[in-house]
């Protein structure tokens, strides 16, 4: 996920921003994102925030553009590259991506922030159907009709958001058990 900002001769860069931005998303919620709460925590002036973005409804945007960018472009990269012989291994291990670390912190915040803004809601919709479409077009790699797999995505997508809200809740034999029956909709 997002990385800690780290100054670049004193300086933060859009990136270092964007990625603060994101680690504030996912533990503080959408009500963290305020400039005067951030240039703060950071210990920078509000000039260095204003330098990269024009007003917080376009530092807001270009959070929710990284957050596509970490959540979905990155990760279909990072797959494509591992270069799997089989394409339920690598939907095995999308879900296994999808089920770890600050991930599901950050759906829940980004999730919880769409319920407020319609924007956000937008974004929201765009992102769940890139990632829909991508495991559908894992299934149909490994034998599915278009209708099958698109069926057995959203099965998959829906019981992984859900895990975002449960999953922590979970004992680890509770969690081990749940993210091997999501996997198991990827091998039937």
């Amino acid at each position: 996920m997002a990385t800690a900002p780290t100054r670049s001769k004193g300086r933060l860069s859009k990136q270092d921003w964007l990625d603060h931005g994101l680690n504030t998303l996912a533990s503080e919620g959408f009500t963290g994102l305020k400039a005067d709460r951030m240039v703060k925590t950071l210990g920078v002036s509000r000039g260095s925030f204003y330098h990269h973005f024009e007003d917080l409804g376009a530092f807001h945007q270009s959070v929710l553009e990284r957050w596509l960018e970490v959540t979905v472009v990155a990760v279909v990269s990072d797959l494509e590259a591992q270069k799997f012989d089989d394409p339920v291994a690598q939907l095995v291990a999308l879900i296994e991506i999808a089920s770890q670390g600050m991930g599901s912190e950050l759906e829940r915040a980004i999730r919880a922030w769409g319920f407020s803004d319609p924007e956000v809601r937008d974004t929201i919709a765009v992102v769940d159907e890139q990632r829909i479409a991508y495991v559908a077009h894992l299934l149909e790699q490994a034998g599915l009709t278009s209708q099958e797999a698109r069926g057995r995505a959203l099965s998959i997508y829906m019981s992984s958001v859900g895990y975002a809200y449960l999953g922590e809740r979970l004992s680890d034999a509770d969690r081990r058990d749940a993210l091997a029956e999501i996997s198991s909709y990827a091998k039937s």
